[in-house]
């Protein structure tokens, strides 16, 4: 699997996440220049928001 088709199969993933856990987040269309490896900066903090989003939820006793 290139990177790019990795990073586009990971950003689905979270998509996925958000919507199964009612966050509410906006996903912008990756502008990576230069050979992705799957994931990068913007990935990562959407990764972390998704994270930090989800122990907010736990923290508040949601499921």
């Amino acid at each position: 699997m290139k990177g790019r088709d990795k990073c586009e199969l990971l950003n689905k993933i979270r998509q996925q996440i958000a919507e199964k856990n009612n966050i509410e987040f906006d996903f912008d269309e990756c502008t990576f220049e230069g050979e992705c490896n799957g994931t990068c900066p913007k990935c990562e903090s959407e990764l972390e928001y998704l994270e930090n989003e989800l122990k907010k939820k736990q923290a508040n006793g949601e499921k």
